[in-house]
């Protein structure tokens, strides 16, 4: 038998159950937000804006789904702007 779990605790259902941890649960999550970037072909603006909104709502589960999704946009960002400013 399982231990009971209240309807609306998203956090228990989706990061423990779902997924198994947090660190997993925001792998998949920034996989299924690609999907959805590349499936209705949202500008990089929009999808910069939607990924600076799920990096916001992490930070209310823990620091550690916070910083891991923060530092993957930081080092995409950097890696866009080096290769603006570095032509082969």
């Amino acid at each position: 038998m399982g231990i009971p779990v209240q309807p609306l605790d998203i956090e228990t259902i989706f990061i423990n159950y779902f997924a198994g941890s947090a660190i997993i649960f925001v792998v998949i999550a920034m996989i299924f937000y690609a999907y959805l970037g590349a499936k209705y072909r949202m500008p990089n603006g929009v999808f910069g804006i939607f990924m600076a909104l799920f990096i916001i709502l992490l930070a209310g589960f823990s620091i550690n789904t916070f910083l891991v999704p923060l530092v993957i946009v930081i080092v995409m960002g950097g890696y866009w702007i080096l290769s603006k400013v570095i032509k082969y």
